[in-house]
């Protein structure tokens, strides 16, 4: 599977582009600003319920997706780290026997910054407890505002390019649309 923006160089131009777009386009992206920080909000709704939900399921696993996973930041990761928090990471997550990010207590990335795969994904020992716990709910609310957030800033900076039609990425993996 080829990870884009892998090279450091190609990261920098992806941080260089939306640092145009938000110097050219300023308030024009306000719509994708406020779905950015709809999406900050859910993400803090969210962290103490995936926190005790990984605390019983993660510790003892086998078959640990942090280390068989190949994970990175996709555009919608970048469009909302951009516009949300703020800062994109300094390069893409990269693998080699298991996932950068992984330490010995778990994620160094707070989940607000981690790839939204990371996030929605349950593994079959969580996916009842997310399901209880409202948080397959919460996931599929993310899923459609990172969407919108994608439409909006596609519209405003196609609006640039008369005549030519800027179409948003696919839905997220996984996400069932």
């Amino acid at each position: 599977m080829n990870i884009p923006w892998q090279k450091k160089a190609e990261f920098q131009e992806v941080l260089m582009f939306f640092t145009t777009v938000s110097s050219n386009r300023g308030h024009d992206l306000d719509p994708v600003r406020s779905l950015a920080g709809d999406i900050r909000m859910i993400f803090r709704e969210m962290d103490s319920s995936l926190d005790s939900l990984c605390a019983v399921t993660c510790p003892d696993c086998r078959n640990n997706c942090c280390q068989r996973a190949t994970i990175w930041y996709d555009f919608r990761d970048l469009l909302y780290l951009f516009f949300g928090p703020g800062s994109l990471p300094g390069s893409q997550i990269s693998k080699n026997s298991q996932c950068s990010c992984l330490t010995d207590t778990g994620c160094s990335l707070p989940r607000s910054r981690r790839p939204f795969v990371c996030t929605w994904y349950f593994c079959p020992d969580q996916k009842e407890g997310a399901l209880q716990s409202g948080l397959t709910k919460k996931i599929q609310k993310l899923k459609d505002l990172r969407s919108r957030m994608e439409t909006e800033f596609c519209r405003i900076t196609g609006e640039s390019y008369p005549g030519i039609t800027v179409a948003p990425m696919a839905a997220d993996p996984g996400s069932g649309q």
